[in-house]
């Protein structure tokens, strides 16, 4: 818990630097927007029901007798929940309409029944949860990818805590960082909404768009420290890329296309249509043989009642049936994509969405039943009134909203199935991740047994330094980052076996984090590991006295000099049995280098093993040395006092 908080501080101040200013306020203000513009579409919904409702009323009234009313009809509408301005482009029912007759006739348009609905395009990024779809997850995936971008960085801090401590650290903290933007980001929204009067209901379906939306971002996220461990930065970038591009845009429209092939079983509509009609036909033609045909005026018979009652309760059955089986084919093809959708992080998110937003394909399915029932009743109504009431005056069937479908939120059946196989994705990629980061630790372009020789006499070297109990430091040459890495993992299993838990790798200043503060940075490091009781004695705080003057500046603004402060301060600050410096002197002014000995030497004279690798080959002088590429080099100690001694370096 404590390097939890010790990272959590610092990486808070470091999101707030203006590279990410800049994207949080792009996504911020595109979802404002986006908002905005569904609020207003929601708003001219609820006033064009209003003239749908006058103009249905005022129709009615032009109708002679429920004869007319019943072969003209009446129209219903789909009128979507509030939740909706926030899925103004990813729903994928419009604003539609279903014409209601006593005939044979039920159409929903455009019509959206049977395989039709299948082949509506359900992707948006033109709404709030596409901005979150599209911008939120690019942004979670290179704030993932930005969290392991150093490795010299990741190296200096698993050396001060164990690198289980620092991947959980890190990636715990960004990910609340994370969740708190995301939680800002939805409040924002939400008084958006209230600001204009039109409050959105925070139920259970809100939250499960929430817990949805961090899911998402959640799996980007882990998705970006995983690709940010590739040996190669350029090639991370790009499989990182391919991958959410395809999860984005390939993934949903292929579940799509395989849906709408595999919806070909659904009756066609036009035989549907053709059924029900020659259903009505029959009626017909056996009403005139029994009865004769009722001419408009006639006063009706016991027959022709007897015939009324015979198709509502045989033909219109017949038809409602049939209508039945088309409306349970559309449902197993509504269960199979939305099985198929929580396969994926992106379909589960759009499905869910889909449905939360009132615009989905459950709600769609339960408009077909609500016009399946208007009609039911409807054709009773017609039926009633024309032969058993001896039409009486045209009396409107559909008052109030009898007329209106108030859509409401819904979930997916198995949207439980996409949350677990969502967790799992991120369990495992966090697993992954982790074996990456322990990787690329250690990780190293060739192979150990290539410097079996050149390892294992350094490795004895320093066993003997640390078995000793005094202090050793040594300066060796390396042959550039690969074998400064090899030494760094061969300290590491050194200190493993002997089991010494103090050691301190220090690397060079350009691999610390710019965008932090120095006493942000300081405070991380003091949070981390055992600090030097002398140190914190002399300052008190436990900040050098000749650093106070830097505290408030950020890593990239200081000067060399006061970068090699900074250095010489983290030497100061803990209390190591071993310290690995790597290059740290490399173009920094030769009194650095100077001060950097001096400390060096002081941390063995009080009992420390120091070693310090440098890359620069002009310091290697002996020609036994040529062709190592781990080796002494006394030359660079003799270099820096040259410069102490002339005051300048050679």
């Amino acid at each position: 818990m404590k390097s939890f908080k010790s990272f959590l501080l610092p990486e808070i101040k470091r999101f707030f630097c203006k590279r990410n200013a800049i994207i949080v306020g792009l996504l911020f203000g595109l979802s404002l927007i986006f908002v905005q513009v569904g609020i207003f579409q929601h708003v001219k919904t609820l006033e064009q029901k209003k003239i749908f409702q006058d103009c249905e009323k005022q129709k009615v009234s032009q109708f002679v007798n429920h004869r007319q009313y019943g072969t003209y009809g009446y129209r219903t509408i789909f009128l979507p929940a509030p939740m909706a301005v926030f899925f103004i482009d990813s729903g994928i029912v419009p604003n539609m309409t279903s014409y209601v007759d006593a005939g044979e006739r039920l159409k929903i348009y455009l019509p959206l029944i049977g395989k039709n609905i299948f082949d509506i395009k359900k992707t948006g990024f033109m709404d709030f949860s596409g901005v979150i779809l599209f911008f939120g997850t690019l942004m979670a995936l290179f704030y993932g990818f930005d969290t392991f971008f150093s490795k010299e960085y990741l190296k200096f801090l698993s050396s001060l805590a164990n690198p289980r401590t620092v991947f959980l650290s890190l990636v715990l903290s960004r990910t609340l960082i994370l969740a708190v933007v995301f939680l800002v980001l939805f409040t924002g929204v939400i008084l958006l909404t209230v600001i204009n009067g039109f409050p959105v209901p925070l139920d259970r379906y809100f939250s499960v768009f929430f817990f949805m939306v961090l899911l998402l971002s959640i799996f980007f996220f882990i998705m970006g420290t995983a690709a940010s461990t590739s040996q190669s930065k350029i090639l991370g970038i790009v499989i990182m890329i391919i991958t959410w591009f395809i999860l984005l845009f390939i993934v949903p429209p292929a579940v799509d296309k395989f849906i709408a092939l595999k919806a070909n079983n659904i009756i066609p509509l036009y035989r549907l249509e053709m059924d029900k009609l020659k259903i009505v036909m029959d009626f017909e033609r056996r009403s005139i043989k029994e009865a004769g045909p009722l001419e408009q005026g006639e006063k009706i018979t016991d027959a022709d009642k007897k015939l009324a009652l015979s198709y509502i309760n045989n033909e219109l059955n017949q038809i409602r049936l049939k209508e039945e089986k088309m409306k349970k084919q559309m449902r197993e093809n509504i269960s199979l994509i939305q099985g198929l959708s929580m396969v994926f992080p992106t379909t589960c998110y759009l499905s869910a969405v889909n449905e939360i937003s009132s615009r989905g394909y459950e709600n769609l399915l339960e408009y077909y039943g609500f016009a399946l029932g208007q009609k039911q009743e409807f054709v009773t109504y017609i039926f009633e009134k024309v032969y058993f009431s001896n039409f009486s005056n045209v009396v409107p069937f559909a008052d109030g909203d009898k007329n209106i479908f108030h859509a409401a939120s819904r979930l997916p059946r198995v949207l439980w199935w996409g949350l677990l196989i969502n967790l799992l994705y991120i369990a495992a990629l966090s697993w992954w991740s982790y074996i990456r980061f322990k990787k690329a630790l250690s990780k190293l372009p060739v192979e150990k047994e290539e410097e079996t020789g050149e390892s294992t006499e350094f490795e004895t070297e320093i066993e003997a330094a640390l078995q000793s109990g005094q202090g050793y430091f040594n300066v060796y040459h390396v042959d550039g980052d690969v074998y400064a890495s090899l030494v760094y993992n061969i300290i590491r299993e050194i200190i493993t076996a002997m089991k010494i838990k103090i050691f301190q790798y220090i690397c060079h200043f350009n691999h610390f984090p710019p965008d932090l503060k120095v006493v942000d940075f300081l405070s991380l490091v003091r949070g981390l590991g055992r600090q030097n009781r002398e140190h914190k004695k002399e300052t008190g705080a436990g900040v050098n006295v000749t650093i106070e003057n830097i505290l408030q500046k950020k890593l990239r603004k200081l000067t060399k000099p006061e970068r090699g402060e900074l250095i010489l301060e983290l030497l100061r600050m803990k209390q190591q049995r071993i310290y690995l410096v790597y290059d740290a002197a490399v173009k920094m002014p030769a009194d650095f280098a100077v001060q950097l000995k001096d400390r060096m030497e002081e941390l063995a004279a009080k009992g420390a093993v120091v070693l310090y690798l440098t890359t620069d080959d002009i310091l290697s002088t002996k020609s036994h040395d040529k062709g190592k590429h781990i080796y002494k080099s006394p030359a660079w100690c003799s270099v820096v006092e040259d410069f102490r001694e002339h005051g300048k370096s050679k």
